[in-house]
């Protein structure tokens, strides 16, 4: 086989694990928005709904910015990236009253990890988003490779806190 059969056959496997990512993360969005249609509007909000819509706010933009950063692993996508969470949103008393601190702790690192991938690839030195990155996308090589490199990095770790928040707010 010539290399450039090489690069092609290697570009379509990681299209398709990138797509299979795609589906595994639209299921887990769909079932929790299956969730939170579950919960009815005419319920009052006691301790129990409340913590459940809580969780699912946090699940929600948590699988948004997993799914921001895997987008970066296969090409650049700015927007994407401009329009992910970039905070928890929810007051952190609120937080301390409805999750344990194992909980809280997994939260914070969650979106810390996002905040140091963002300073570390994406915020220029004039506070803004870059939107040209050296290198060449194909070889991954350059800023560009670097960026695609800790984005796949940071996907596994994020993978890893969602697991393990999932696991204490569904047993």
């Amino acid at each position: 086989m010539t290399s450039f059969q090489l690069i092609i056959i290697g570009l379509i496997s990681v299209t398709f694990v990138a797509v299979i990512s795609q589906l595994l993360l639209s299921r887990k969005l769909f079932k929790e928005l299956n969730y939170l249609k579950s919960l009815s509007s005419k319920e009052p909000l006691n301790n129990e709904n409340l913590k459940d819509e809580l969780t699912a706010t946090l699940l929600l933009k948590m699988f948004a910015i997993r799914n921001a950063v895997q987008k970066q692993g296969t090409n650049i996508h700015v927007k994407v990236i401009e329009n992910a969470p970039k905070e928890i949103g929810i007051d952190a008393q609120l937080l301390k009253k409805y999750f344990s601190n194992q909980n809280i702790a997994i939260i914070n690192e969650y979106w810390q990890l996002f905040d140091d991938y963002l300073n570390n690839y994406w915020v220029a030195k004039n506070g803004k988003f870059k939107t040209v990155f050296s290198g060449v996308i194909e070889k991954k090589s350059g800023d560009v490779g670097e960026l695609m490199r800790g984005s796949e990095q940071l996907v596994l770790k994020l993978d890893q806190l969602l697991e393990d928040f999932q696991k204490l707010n569904h047993s």
